[in-house]
């Protein structure tokens, strides 16, 4: 109840004439000795010589279809605004009781708030929630003299209103339902405007739910900021759904099945430079082998974060599980992606910065990671992996710089398990730079079988006759356990190289495997305090 308390404002007060007209229940009572109902003005009035217990002022026979959408599930909330009475003897004398269909629904008594509500004149607002358990439901509010009430004093009580509120739905239509009638969008409460969107997209596999996901997510973008997904089954969506402004759609697991006709298209268009969250659900195609993707940013944005989302199954050979373009100081984390030729594609058509992928896990048959932008780039604490019924990556991280310089690379303490060419491959061509890169605290499981492959092979532009620094400068490859059954580290035209502190451990049976192969590095740093193990070399 504390949204309603925070955020309810005095509004609904103001102005009723103008909106209302038509009953909505049936005003109704049940007297005992000493106590008197009128219906006409809803007012029990109890003497002093009595308690009142058992007598009742209710509001009956009013439908959930005054709600024009709804569906079980919505949680609503039920307002009584009661005068003629100050809140210690309304607390110590009455209750609240709701009933659907005759049965007593009432929720547990801490869910149910009574305040003074300050007005001319005073009333006391009593806010019961109830959670919707059918589309159609025949409701009754009850306002009972408790069986401990005390005597002693005449009181009176005027039931002044009863107003009903589709939370769930409120934020599009800011729907007011109130014994005198239905007031529809003269203005939005405070509470509607800061309140989540609750999706109630069908959760049947096979009815799409584009068109209703785009109106919900334009209605947050407008509103609370926030689309949650709550549905236990696959939701199919047939079209792209555009994200114009700041948004964060949250989940929990739920499924989104694409099938859209339009090759090379995704499940979310992002087209602002507003922050954009996306927590907790599980994205995959209808048709594995169509050409569609997750998520496209195709306009210059910050600070954005996808946590905790499952790729699974994006099989076609032209497309990735997700691109990442035009992102700027972005996180990826917690993501699973399983099965398909390519996960994770940066930098592809514009360039990025500041982009951090952490504790993801990676099960794919081609390529991890590709990337063609990194600057500020962050690969930390995955893993990268094979289950059936793959067998193998070819490659894991993959950076192909074309163009433009790239500063600050870190791949750390990363689990690299499934390569049979390359574990982590960096080149340039042209006129790519590359500057300060770091190869820190990973384990390699080398499942190669060729000379052209290896756990680290980094290859910068043909440096003869050039000077330092060269397009690669600056790497650190440190602290890492290399099983390896071919080089090592493999690594051309690189100035500035620093080697320390791995583990190496030869796992192949091909005789003159070395630790590293290194050619035209100009004064390379290599430490003779690595461990090499099972007879290997150092270069």
């Amino acid at each position: 109840m504390t949204p309603f308390e925070e955020y309810f404002t005095d509004k609904i007060l103001t102005n009723r004439s103008d909106f209302w007209g038509g009953p909505i229940g049936t005003p109704a009572g049940q007297a005992v000795t000493g106590v008197t109902i009128t219906n006409g003005s809803k007012t029990m009035t109890i003497s002093s010589s009595v308690t009142g217990s058992g007598a009742y002022l209710s509001r009956g026979n009013f439908n959930t279809t005054i709600f024009p959408d709804r569906t079980g599930g919505d949680e609503v909330w039920f307002r009584l605004l009661i005068s003629d009475m100050n809140l210690g003897v309304f607390q110590q004398n009455f209750a609240v009781s709701l009933f659907s269909g005759g049965t007593n629904v009432t929720p547990i008594a801490s869910s149910i708030v009574s305040r003074t509500f300050s007005t001319n004149p005073a009333f006391i607002e009593v806010i019961v929630p109830y959670t919707l358990q059918a589309n159609t439901e025949s409701m009754e509010l009850r306002l009972t003299v408790r069986s401990d009430a005390q005597s002693g004093t005449n009181r009176t009580i005027t039931w002044s209103e009863l107003n009903a509120f589709n939370k769930t739905d409120g934020y599009t239509v800011a729907i007011d339902k109130v014994e005198t009638g239905l007031r529809n969008s003269e203005y939005m409460y405070t509470f509607f405007e800061r309140s989540s969107v609750m999706s109630k997209a069908v959760d049947n596999n096979s009815t799409d739910n584009a068109p209703r996901i785009q109106d919900e997510i334009d209605n947050a973008i407008q509103n609370g900021g926030e689309l949650i997904f709550l549905q236990k089954n696959a939701i199919r969506v047939n079209a792209a759904l555009t994200v114009n402004g700041p948004l964060a759609i949250k989940g929990k697991n739920t499924q989104f099945r694409i099938s859209n006709p339009n090759p090379n298209k995704e499940l979310f268009t992002i087209t602002t430079s507003d922050r954009f969250e996306c927590r907790s659900i599980a994205i995959s195609p209808v048709d594995t082998n169509a050409q569609i993707t997750s998520f496209r940013f195709t306009v210059a944005n910050y600070d954005s974060i996808i946590d905790s989302v499952s790729f699974k199954d994006f099989l076609h050979t032209n497309t990735s599980a997700l691109f990442l373009d035009n992102v700027n100081d972005f996180v990826l984390q917690n993501c699973k992606f399983l099965g398909g030729p390519t996960a994770l594609a940066i930098g592809h058509v514009a360039p990025t910065n500041n982009v951090t992928v952490r504790r993801c896990r990676f099960e794919s048959a081609f390529d991890g990671i590709y990337a063609k932008s990194a600057n500020n780039l962050i690969i930390a604490e995955n893993i990268f992996r094979i289950a059936p019924p793959l067998t193998h990556s070819n490659r894991n991280i993959i950076l192909d710089l074309a163009s433009g310089t790239h500063e600050n690379v870190k791949i750390c303490d990363n689990q690299l398990l499934s390569f049979i060419q390359y574990s982590v491959r960096i080149f340039t061509s042209n006129s790519g730079l590359l500057r300060n890169l770091a190869i820190t605290g990973n384990y390699f499981k080398d499942l190669s079988g060729s000379g052209f492959s290896g756990p680290i092979r980094i290859t910068g532009i043909d440096s003869t006759n050039l000077p330092a620094p060269l397009s690669i400068d600056g790497v650190l490859i440190q602290a890492n356990q290399i099983l390896n059954k071919q080089a090592a580290c493999q690594i051309n035209d690189v100035s500035n190289l620093n080697i320390n502190g791995n583990n190496i451990i030869k796992t192949g049976t091909s005789s003159g495997v070395v630790a590293y192969a290194l050619l035209r590095c100009p004064d390379p740093k290599v430490l003779s305090t690595d461990n090499l193990i099972s007879g290997q070399s150092a270069t």
